[in-house]
């Protein structure tokens, strides 16, 4: 009986061990925009490529929200050269803004807020490039 107890017992811990071991996701380079204005030739984006993460979303400002960024699991961490952080949960071919785990979207007016304000869950899609 102790030996199915302790066999039990390792099985479980190496389920449990397993199902922590998450792969990271990958995410595609490119540009993703913001779903609401995603034919909108001003649209917030953002701009992924193998080193360095871009995420516009202001455009009366003439600061460049660029940076790094790692992945966990299925989540994208922005960390910005102002040292803000920006997260987002991928999913296929969108990335999905997480307002509660990210600083604080400065905006230049209430007007810009108002035009492109982008809330918890906001979708931003993968655009095909131009062939």
């Amino acid at each position: 009986m102790k030996k199915i107890l302790l066999f039990a017992g390792v099985l479980c811990a190496i389920i449990l061990f397993a199902g922590s071991l998450e792969k990271n996701k990958e995410v595609e380079f490119g540009s993703y925009y913001l779903v609401t204005n995603p034919e909108s030739v001003i649209s917030p984006y953002v701009s992924i490529s193998e080193d360095q993460i871009v995420f516009t979303y202001d455009f009366m400002s003439s600061r460049l929200c660029l940076g790094t960024y790692t992945i966990k699991g299925d989540v994208l961490t922005m960390t910005s050269k102002d040292e803000e952080t920006f997260v987002f949960q991928i999913k296929g071919d969108c990335l999905v803004f997480k307002e509660r785990a990210s600083s604080e979207l400065k905006y230049v007016s209430e007007k810009e807020k108002e035009l492109f304000h982008i809330v918890d869950g906001s979708k931003f899609k993968l655009r095909e490039s131009v062939k």
